[in-house]
């Protein structure tokens, strides 16, 4: 995703990366208003998950995150993020013990998707899934 004032790469941030940080942590303790000014500050333009009221309100883009388990997930998936006003979707697909066909039809309903909706759906390497496992 790139950062619409600047054309460059946009610096995102998942919130549960800052979920039961140490106390010496700079944000911990923080949260509400407080958190997302914090993120804001320091140089994010994007949080993915989290509230979309608070993240709006301090100016941060938003971006979503998702399963795909089945064709037709995809576009539940942007449907939902497009309403909620999110730039882009990161989307674990599959369990990793789909056969190349089942995989490629999970793939392409992604891919068409994004095509369709003019969304980001972007596929995530993640354990558990078609891009890592068996």
């Amino acid at each position: 995703m790139t950062d619409r004032a600047t054309g460059r790469l946009a610096l995102g941030l998942h919130l549960g990366t800052v979920r039961d940080l140490p106390v010496t942590s700079a944000v911990a303790g923080l949260d509400g208003t407080a958190l997302y000014s914090a993120v804001r500050d320091a140089g994010y333009v994007v949080v993915q998950d989290g509230d979309d009221t608070l993240a709006e309100a301090a100016g941060l883009r938003r971006s979503g995150s998702g399963r795909v388990l089945a064709v037709g997930d995809a576009g539940r998936i942007a449907r939902d993020a497009l309403v909620r006003g999110h730039g882009s979707v990161t989307l674990h697909v599959g369990t990793g013990f789909e056969d190349d066909d089942a995989a490629a039809a999970l793939i392409g309903d992604v891919v068409t998707t994004a095509a369709d909706t003019g969304i980001g759906l972007f596929v995530e390497t993640h354990r558990a899934t078609v891009t890592q496992d068996p």
